[in-house]
């Protein structure tokens, strides 16, 4: 049954037959399982209206141009309107999807790291505003990033919420990184928890890249991060880092599809999770390896920890390997935090509070080392600790 609706939407959005058919490929649960019951009900019985370009953020950005000439960018649910006169109102999960495929298809933000200027290092405010209390705003918008030969730059993009007014935004991001090109993307999701945020992310990697893509979920009421990498050229590595903590009723839910199409390539994928409350945080993972594709290396682990007895946590990486040269290994592993040592830290004078603090600050630590981007550290391990005050 639900397969039949991921292919409703693939054919909707048109995904290219070879992504459709890794993603058809994917080992889904059945209808009973908290994922799905997560999932679908986001979008029920909810009432959309159209976003609209606003003139507020004027002042930051000349004349709402689509190409990035400044180190930083200011969008307002994607500065777009959806083409709707009179909105939508929505039942099913894919019937959302079908607005996005009869919307516009020009894009909202456009970046070329093509070397004719300085800028390297770019940063988009993703502000995610709502108008009504009592109604969903909703916008997509499709973005564009092109990185090219030999050139080494680094893209932010930062979704926040600036008040408590639902609103829902659907993106598709399309990135091509050319050969010799360093590339750094980081995705970091704050919005507020009436608000959703779904992003498909279409990554194509040529030969000789160093790629790393970070994503880190801390609020919203649901969150959902699709990774879709095709690496296409030899001797290309790909990190993929991710923090994900869901607190209340919060749903993070990550998709990641790695597609090993030639020989010689690494991918390194490590996601850490910690639930409260009755948050709920799900991560589905697939590498494939083609035929072709010898000498392929790639790690997959997925860690979690479950801080009360309300929050879930669902985790399946998986591994699809038709070449027989490779080295490939995927792991998950759930549970709590170590009393043992929540204890100890007690006898010590601190607080079970704050031991359980410093035992979650280590534990997201190695992967705030591994995105490693200026400045970018003490803004998630800021983060990190306003989630467990």
């Amino acid at each position: 049954m639900q397969k039949e609706k991921l292919k409703e939407i693939t054919d909707l959005l048109a995904i290219e037959q070879s992504d459709r058919d890794s993603i058809l490929s994917f080992d889904l649960p059945d209808d009973k399982s908290e994922y799905l019951k997560n999932c679908s009900h986001i979008f029920d019985n909810q009432d959309f209206e159209p976003a609209t370009v606003s003139n507020s953020l004027s002042d930051k950005v000349v004349d709402f141009v689509t190409e990035i000439n400044s180190k930083r960018c200011y969008l307002q649910n994607g500065f777009t309107s959806c083409n709707f006169e009179n909105g939508i109102t929505s039942s099913k999960i894919y019937d959302v999807f079908e607005a996005i495929a009869n919307s516009s298809k020009s894009f909202s933000l456009v970046c070329n790291f093509d070397g004719s200027s300085q800028i390297n290092n770019v940063e988009v405010n993703n502000l995610l505003r709502g108008v009504h209390p009592d109604k969903t705003l909703f916008c997509n918008n499709k973005f564009s990033v092109s990185v090219d030969n030999n050139q080494k730059a680094v893209y932010k993009f930062l979704t926040v919420s600036d008040s408590e007014n639902p609103a829902c935004q659907i993106a598709v991001t399309n990135i091509v990184v050319k050969s010799g090109a360093k590339f750094d993307l980081h995705l970091l999701n704050n919005i507020n928890n009436k608000s959703s945020f779904v992003h498909r992310l279409n990554v194509t990697i040529e030969d000789n890249c160093e790629v790393k893509i970070s994503n880190c979920n801390f609020n919203g009421k649901f969150v959902q991060t699709i990774l879709n990498v095709n690496m296409i050229g030899e001797g290309s590595t790909l990190s993929a880092p991710g923090i994900s903590m869901p607190t209340d009723n919060q749903v993070f839910d990550y998709l990641s599809f790695i597609n090993h199409k030639v020989s010689n390539c690494t991918s390194n994928q490590k996601i850490r999770a910690i639930a409260n409350g009755n948050g709920y945080s799900n991560f589905y993972g697939l590498v494939k390896v083609a035929q072709d594709a010898q000498k392929t290396q790639s790690d997959q682990v997925n860690n979690n920890i479950l801080l009360s007895e309300t929050a879930k946590i669902e985790s399946k990486p998986q591994l699809e390997i038709y070449a027989d040269d490779v080295k490939c290994s995927h792991g998950s592993t759930t549970g709590m935090l170590d009393s043992e040592a929540i204890f100890y830290m007690r006898s010590r004078g601190i607080s079970e509070k704050a031991a359980q603090g410093l035992l979650i600050q280590a534990f997201t630590q190695e992967i705030v080392n591994e995105i490693d981007a200026e400045n970018y550290g003490e803004v998630l391990n800021s983060l990190i600790t306003q989630k467990l005050i």
